[in-house]
């Protein structure tokens, strides 16, 4: 079936629309990254702040390496150690300048491995700002012997208004990178939804426009109809622009030699029907992709399977690391671990969240989320890696999982590391239907599942990370 003339320029509008709103959204985002990172350094400096605030500069600045375990010390130790329970922060400590530059720890807070008093402090440019009275907070990571953190510096003054020392609050770089992930792809499905608004708009002002156009023209369609089968009482005035009213006349001029002038009006209509066909055809696969990707962003948005989802990539890019991937590689599975689960967003709330058993139905419509989630990373063309952890992350190694029955090696790499992280962090963490498990029965079911539901080499990996962590912190937290 042939497209009429409005159909095409309204598709025409909407492909324009499409890619050039696309192309804003884009810079947009862009451009959004630095406020952003602006705004995840403000909050680090808040807490910065609130610890430096709490301190009394005086007893700070006194303070010897004598001093270390008196009452006073303890005082300004108990205070920054309320601020090192905080979920965000991985290290609390309080820092003094010996000029040029040299910093040196005074009181550090880390239960394990703590820095004893005139230890050296890694320099950076906001230490050394922070040491002038301003606080300030790390641009990029530093690596010392404790990891590799962005740190908040906030200065503590005495009486008389000097700086008496120096509060650092260091967080993970992990953990740096996940927020400034998380809050693009919010921003990204913001975007997302006035681009999407942006277009319905314009199609339905779009119709008003071109049917002025449209009209016309249908009407001088029906007289020329007349002309050619003989019926010449009609003139053709149909109205409209200077341009129609100027074509109009031109053709009641032609009427005496219609058949002639007809074959050349017919010769055009084609040769720019076969141009916009052909340019309509060029775009719109172009426009299926963008609607289709961008559709499956705006609806992918759901708060437990974010939280689960950064759990499960922050075990992955560690099984990565230790497994010797390169940081660009354990940088590419974090991010594909992110989205392993973007198929459940085609799984009612419903099921997700029951707390009695599924039925076989309900479970289909669990079993079919990794497929689905293979389907909507699809549209990525610049990224075509992602879909593997999605797809693939409930296959097992010994055969029998799901969606495609496949085992051992023929699972993708970065799959098998998913996969033991999700089970982790699904046996981990609390569910509708029960409680996070003990440390000791996640343990024991990592170990039995080795060679038939894991890979052995990633299963040994995890449950190295398991042993190494005594406290059981790596888990979900408690509200």
């Amino acid at each position: 079936m042939k497209k009429t003339l409005s159909s095409r320029i309204i598709l025409l509008i909407a492909v324009v629309l499409l890619i050039s709103n696309s192309l804003l959204c884009v810079v947009s985002i862009i451009f959004s990254r630095a406020t952003i990172k602006k705004n995840i350094q403000k909050r680090m400096l808040d807490i910065a702040n609130c610890a430096s605030g709490s301190i009394n500069g005086d007893a700070l600045a006194s303070l010897t390496a004598e001093d270390v375990g008196s009452q006073e010390y303890l005082k300004i130790y108990d205070t920054l150690n309320i601020f090192r329970n905080n979920a965000e922060v991985e290290y609390v400590y309080s820092i003094k300048s010996e000029g040029r530059g040299v910093f040196v720890f005074t009181i550090d807070t880390d239960p394990d491995a703590p820095a004893a008093y005139g230890d050296r402090v890694e320099y950076t440019d906001a230490l050394n700002t922070a040491a002038h009275g301003t606080g300030a907070v790390d641009d990029v990571p530093y690596e010392d012997s404790w990891g590799r953190f962005f740190s908040a510096y906030s200065p503590v003054f005495d009486s008389s208004g000097d700086v008496a020392g120096i509060i650092a609050v260091d967080f993970p770089e992990e953990w740096f990178d996940q927020q400034l992930v998380s809050e693009t792809i919010r921003n990204i499905s913001i975007f997302s939804a006035i681009l999407l608004g942006t277009l319905i708009i314009s199609i339905f002002v779009s119709f008003s426009v071109v049917n002025d156009i449209t009209q016309p023209l249908k009407r001088m369609t029906d007289i020329a109809q007349k002309y050619r089968e003989g019926i010449f009482s009609e003139k053709m005035d149909v109205g409209g622009s200077v341009e129609i009213a100027g074509l109009s006349e031109a053709l009641s001029g032609m009427a005496e030699s219609l058949q002639d002038k007809m074959a050349i009006l017919q010769s055009i209509q084609v040769t720019l029907s076969e141009e916009v066909e052909h340019k309509t055809s060029e775009n719109e696969m172009l426009m299926v992709q963008i609607v289709q990707a961008l559709a499956d962003a705006i609806d992918a948005k759901d708060v437990y399977t974010k939280g689960h989802s950064g759990r499960v990539a922050e075990y992955s890019r560690e099984i990565a690391k230790r497994y010797g991937y390169s940081e660009k590689k354990q940088d590419e599975i974090y991010v594909t671990a992110l989205l392993h689960d973007v198929g459940k967003i085609g799984v009612p709330d419903e099921v997700i969240n029951k707390p009695s058993k599924l039925t076989d139905e309900e479970f289909a419509l669990i079993k079919a989320h990794p497929k689905l989630g293979a389907d909507i990373l699809d549209n990525i063309h610049s990224m075509p890696n992602l879909k593997a952890g999605a797809r693939y992350h409930h296959e097992r190694f010994g055969g029998g999982g799901y969606p495609d029955g496949i085992s051992g090696k023929d699972i993708p790499e970065q799959a098998r590391i998913i996969a033991v992280a999700d089970a982790y962090d699904a046996m981990s963490s609390n569910r509708s239907y029960r409680k996070a498990l003990p440390q000791s029965t996640v343990r024991s079911e990592i170990e039995k599942g080795k060679g038939t539901q894991f890979d052995p080499v990633f299963a040994d990996i995890m449950l190295s990370m398991i042993d190494e962590d005594k406290d059981y912190n790596m888990r979900e937290k408690d509200d």
